[in-house]
């Protein structure tokens, strides 16, 4: 994975760290959430496959923790269902911090949005994460798509 630089004259190299206070980390995936638009994929989805996703999911996760502040906030995201990608990655990769280093937020309290006064984002518990999926209004506006 590449590291990342930006040039400080303050530093006896030269070259300092870069660390954000927010990061995306949306990783490539299977992408059996976007079946639903694009059908083709039902013939193209196997188990090995995701099992093959998963290492560099886990890889580009800890990337993304490495780059982060103290105090950032990290977003974990794939357009795929399946929890081998989503959840198994996250609690894979948790299970290397200490509890008090790490929390996950509420989505509901640190994502949800509104759009023209409707709720943009359905949230349910999944393990002990949340799963984001739209609305079925929203997702059905060509200005979510």
């Amino acid at each position: 994975l590449p590291m990342l630089f930006r040039a400080d004259s303050s530093q006896e190299q030269g070259m300092a760290s870069v660390r954000f206070d927010r990061i995306i980390c949306d990783v490539p995936c299977s992408g059996d959430g976007t079946v639903r638009k694009e059908r083709s994929l039902i013939g193209t989805w196997n188990e090995r496959y995701i099992e093959s996703l998963v290492p560099t999911q886990i890889k580009l996760l800890r990337r993304g923790l490495e780059l982060l502040e103290e105090g950032g906030v990290l977003a974990y995201s794939t357009c795929s269902l399946n929890p081998k990608e989503d959840e198994e990655v996250l609690f894979e990769v948790m299970k290397n911090y200490s509890p008090s280093s790490m929390q996950l937020l509420s989505v509901r309290e640190a994502l949800l949005t509104t759009y023209d006064g409707a709720v943009a984002l359905n949230t349910f518990p999944s393990g002990n994460g949340v799963r984001v999926t739209p609305t079925a209004p929203c997702s059905e506006d060509p200005k979510f798509r």
